[in-house]
C-alpha cells in the first residue's frame, strides 16, 4: 500500500510539474508576441471619406513593431466621432491626418453661405482656388432676414471680431 500511495504522489507531482512549466511556456510565448507587435486602430469595413467614425465601426490590429509610425492612431477613443477626410480600407491602420474634428461638409442642421465678390476688396494673385485663408468679417443687421457680411473696417471691430476669426477655402 505504502508503495502505491509513493507511486501516485510521484506521478501527480510530475504531472502538476509539466502543467507549471507548459504555463510559463504558454506565458513567455505571449510576452515575446507582445514585445514584437504594437495594436493600432483600424476600421472593420471601408469607410468612405465624409464619414464620422464611430466606436462599432474600428477595431485593433496587430502590426510589428518596426512598421508602427508616429502618425498611426493607437487608443479608439482618440478618433471616435471625428470625420474622415480621406477613405479608409478595411484594417488598414488610421493615420492622423486622415481623419479631423473639423468636418469637411456641415453636418445636419448646419449650412454654407458665400460671400458675394463684391464685398471681397482685394484678394492677393497668391491665393488659388482650395487653399485656405484667415478672414475676419462682421455681420451687419438691417431689416429682418436682410444680414450682410462686409470686411470690419474700424481697428476697435478688427480686435473685436478677430476673436471669431475663421478658415474657409476657397472655391471658384
Amino acid at each position: 500500500m505504502n508503495r502505491k500511495r509513493q507511486i501516485a504522489i510521484s506521478l501527480s507531482a510530475a504531472l502538476l510539474s509539466g502543467v507549471v512549466v507548459y504555463g510559463v511556456y504558454l506565458l513567455q510565448l505571449r510576452q515575446i508576441r507582445l514585445e514584437e507587435t504594437v495594436q493600432v486602430v483600424a476600421p472593420k469595413q471601408f469607410v468612405p471619406a465624409g464619414s464620422t467614425l464611430e466606436r462599432g465601426m474600428l477595431t485593433e490590429v496587430s502590426l510589428p513593431r518596426s512598421a508602427v509610425t508616429k502618425n498611426m492612431v493607437t487608443r479608439a477613443a482618440d478618433v471616435v466621432g471625428m470625420q474622415t477626410h480621406a477613405p479608409l480600407g478595411t484594417l488598414e491602420p488610421i493615420l492622423d491626418w486622415k481623419v479631423d474634428r473639423y468636418p469637411l461638409l456641415p453636418r445636419p442642421g448646419e449650412a454654407t453661405f458665400q460671400i458675394p465678390r463684391e464685398y471681397v476688396k482685394s484678394v492677393s494673385n497668391g491665393i488659388r482656388a482650395g487653399e485656405g485663408f484667415s478672414s475676419t468679417f462682421r455681420l451687419r443687421r438691417g431689416p429682418p432676414g436682410n444680414c450682410s457680411a462686409r470686411p470690419s473696417s474700424s481697428r476697435r471691430s478688427r480686435r473685436r471680431a478677430t476673436r471669431k476669426s475663421t478658415t474657409r477655402k476657397i472655391r471658384t
